[in-house]
């Protein structure tokens, strides 16, 4: 949850403290978020002849909380050599992608190989 305060003015020139609050993640869905400093614990890498064949689930810790990254089908600058999963297991990684949920859990989705910094 997150709770947003603010200050309104009065008539007669007093403030008062309104509040508001919410679940942040129902709030930031498909927002841009960057996140840094995910160490990678385990990935799966999507095999079943379709389009998505090759895309990555990544289950990250940060402080104690777990934090599930899903790419699309990645491919290295090269434009032709796809992105595996044994590049970002065990490592420690920076994710900038859009809230997204999946199964009712809610998840980064990144699009491009340079939004996630391998450390």
């Amino acid at each position: 949850n997150y709770t947003v305060s603010w200050q309104e003015e009065n008539e007669d020139g007093t403030t008062t403290t309104k509040t508001h609050s919410d679940k942040f993640l129902e709030i930031a869905f498909n927002t841009r978020v960057l996140m840094e400093g995910l160490t990678v614990t385990r990935a799966y890498t999507t095999n079943n002849g379709g389009d998505n064949t090759g895309a990555i689930t990544l289950t990250c810790t940060l402080n104690g909380k777990t934090i599930t990254v899903r790419t699309a089908v990645l491919y290295e600058e090269d434009g032709t050599t796809l992105v595996t999963q044994d590049k970002f297991v065990g490592k420690t990684i920076d994710v900038t992608g859009i809230v997204d949920v999946y199964e009712e859990d809610y998840q980064i989705k990144v699009f491009d190989v340079k939004d996630i910094v391998v450390h």
